[in-house]
């Protein structure tokens, strides 16, 4: 996975000048729950983005641009000759596959909006929030940055949310490792959803955790040659094995209900009066959300939440609803009052809910003390950290909030956020590749953060999106307002540490067919390739579907050359299954093309589940050309 994040460097040769002289104990566990995919790699060759054609792995096996002559032993390109893929990416032979990518500072895992965890015990949060929150296009976009007390320190890039608030020097905070600093995303400049994961040395050059396993010395001498793992993150490997795996991590428990607010109930006020739309909704809590533009100056509107007065004294986890619609803002501000203080966090609501972990829209935004005594709340204005550009078509959504007791207070709360990005450390901006999100919800249980999620022995089975380039997501709001409502507050005076368990989605492996560019441009059949991606068990043809119109990955695509074929169509607005045979209506505008198109992919992506022999696909306008029997049907533009 591509991520453009550089270093202040004064040249390569500067730096490989001196070698770290000292033994750094392991002290980092994974960062994220479940299995992820492995992407791009830290190169040891040049980590600081200055390209040298060469991508040089933890384990000594080296990619070049440009095939090296006479070739090596190993494993040849697809294409004879050709050892650039583009994007930084080069074969190698001895990996027999394509490495990425070149000058990369950091490692990416390929996870898609899960959460994230602190890699080790913190003693600082240097910094959580937007890069720049006027360019989300850049550098890390929504990132968390940690100092640990040994002197190292580690950042999570690309995220969508954060759920922790920066303080001013080392000590003001303690962070266990396991800790959820938010979920994961794709903002900055990111080819996909995925972690980027960038740890620096006491001296503030990146290195690699996994250290220097290679026979000859390591080019990169600011480097440990030891692992800095005491478990290796879990990894999914659709290539060469470049890293080694671990036991995966547990994902967050399901919380109790807590305290529920809903908007415009008891405990919800807005400032002034009625300064919010009302709009109904089915993905809102209640039934019904409120809305209003964004602006990045001051705010005109203020909705708050409070908590309940003469609640236990405790700390509690505080999770935000998002809707589905009129939720567009890539910059909400939520602000936390609680025990006589202010902390902040952001929050991209544009990419909830979805169809990886917030799949309900309840969203984890921390954990805070709260004293009960009153003036505490949860408060949202539509002042947002967007760009100027786009503020103008966004909206920011408000809806529910909940306050789940988790226990005693902690004795040394964490200070206020910054939400100003800092000046430390000094990065160089990159041209930028984004894209945006398709959402798709669907009600399923809501996360609660775990201070120390423990390492199992045995790795179980988990949801692992691959990492996928996803169309722009289309939301489609009611229109109907609803002037008077009674929402109720749900109240749990007695709230309880025990949380309630619910049934957890099933989830299987499918396959998702698409074209291998190479021999579909230059006619070598078999032109048909295909990957795999989790799919709840209930709805697998849907999923096959909708992971076919997302495209191919990224690896798949700058690795492996894969290309989606759509004939101008764009997506499906239906799929029916009835009597083995499966009736999909796509939208768009058919634009024939070859022999081998759409209507291929879509027939193989359909029918290698049991419940469908046959596949009748329809064009914009609702044809194909044999509707009825038992037979396979395209519709007549796609005729060769």
């Amino acid at each position: 996975m591509l991520c453009g994040f550089f270093l202040s460097v004064r040249g390569a040769s500067a730096e490989h000048s001196t070698a770290p002289t000292r033994v750094v104990a392991p002290f980092l566990y994974p960062p994220y729950p479940g299995t992820a995919a492995q992407e791009s790699i830290f190169d040891h060759s040049t980590p600081n983005y200055t390209y040298d054609n060469i991508v040089l792995a933890f384990t000594g096996d080296e990619a070049r641009k440009n095939c090296p002559s006479p070739a090596p032993p190993g494993i040849p390109p697809p294409q004879a000759g050709v050892c650039n893929a583009g994007q930084g990416g080069y074969w190698s032979y001895s990996l027999g596959d394509w490495v990425y990518y070149d000058g990369h500072d950091g490692v990416d895992y390929g996870i898609s909006y899960r959460p994230v965890y602190a890699a080790a015990d913190a003693d600082q949060i240097v910094y959580a929030g937007w890069w720049d929150p006027q360019n989300h296009k850049v550098n890390l976009g929504i990132y968390v940055r940690l100092h640990h007390s040994n002197g190292y320190n580690t950042y999570y890039g690309h995220m969508s949310s954060v759920a922790v608030q920066a303080c001013s020097s080392p000590g003001c905070a303690f962070v266990p490792h396991g800790e959820m600093l938010g979920i994961s995303g794709t903002t900055g400049n990111s080819s996909g959803p995925h972690l980027h994961l960038l740890v620096r040395n006491p001296a503030n050059k990146s290195v690699d955790p996994y250290g220097w396993t290679g026979s000859a010395p390591d080019p990169w001498v600011n480097n440990q040659r030891e692992s800095l793992w005491v478990a290796y993150p879990s990894l999914a490997y659709y290539g060469a094995q470049i890293y080694p795996s671990g036991p995966a991590l547990e994902y967050p428990r399901t919380p109790a209900t807590g305290f529920l607010i809903d908007d415009g109930g008891f405990g919800f006020d807005e400032t002034p009066d009625e300064c919010w739309n009302d709009i109904a909704a089915g993905s809102a809590q209640g039934g019904v959300m409120r809305f209003l533009r964004p602006r990045t100056t001051a705010p005109t509107c203020t909705a708050q939440w409070y908590f309940p007065r003469g609640s236990s004294v405790g700390m509690y986890a505080v999770y935000v609803h998002i809707p589905a619609i009129r939720a567009t803002t890539q910059g909400a501000i939520y602000t936390i009052r609680h025990s006589g203080k202010s902390d902040q966090v952001v929050v991209n609501q544009d990419v909830f809910p979805n169809i990886y972990y917030v799949t309900d829209g309840w969203l984890y935004i921390g954990k805070y003390n709260f004293s009960g005594l009153g003036d505490e709340y949860i408060e949202l204005t539509n002042r947002t950290q967007d760009e100027a550009a786009a503020v103008s078509d966004l909206y920011v959504g408000v809806d529910a909030v909940r306050f789940v007791l988790q226990g005693a207070p902690t004795p040394t709360p964490l200070t206020p956020v910054t939400v100003t990005p800092t000046k430390t450390p000094t990065i160089t901006l990159t041209p930028s590749r984004t894209l945006t999100v398709t959402i798709t919800p669907t009600p399923s249980r809501t996360p609660t953060p775990t201070r120390t999620p423990t390492l199992t022995r045995t790795p179980t089975v988990t949801r692992t999106p691959t990492v996928t380039v996803t169309p722009s997501r289309t939301r489609t709001p009611t229109a109907t307002r609803t002037p008077t409502r009674t929402p109720t507050v749900t109240r749990t005076p007695t709230a309880t540490r025990t949380r309630i368990p619910t049934a957890t989605p099933v989830y299987k492996l499918i396959d998702v067919y698409f074209v291998n560019k190479f021999r579909y441009t230059n006619n070598l059949p078999p032109f048909e390739v295909h990957g795999v991606r989790w799919a709840r068990t209930s709805m697998l043809p849907q999923s096959a579907l909708n992971e076919f119109f997302k495209g191919p990955g990224a690896t798949e695509k700058y690795s492996y050359g894969w290309i989606a074929l759509y004939n101008g169509f764009t997506g499906y607005s239906k799929l029916e299954i009835r009597d083995d045979v499966a009736y999909v209506y796509l939208t768009g505008t058919c634009t024939p093309e070859r022999d081998f198109n759409i209507a291929d992919l879509i027939t193989l992506n359909l029918k290698q589940f049991p419940v469908i022999r046959f596949v009748k696909i329809y064009d914009e306008n609702g044809a194909t050309q044999n509707p009825d029997g038992l037979s396979d049907s395209i519709p007549a533009c796609l005729e060769p």
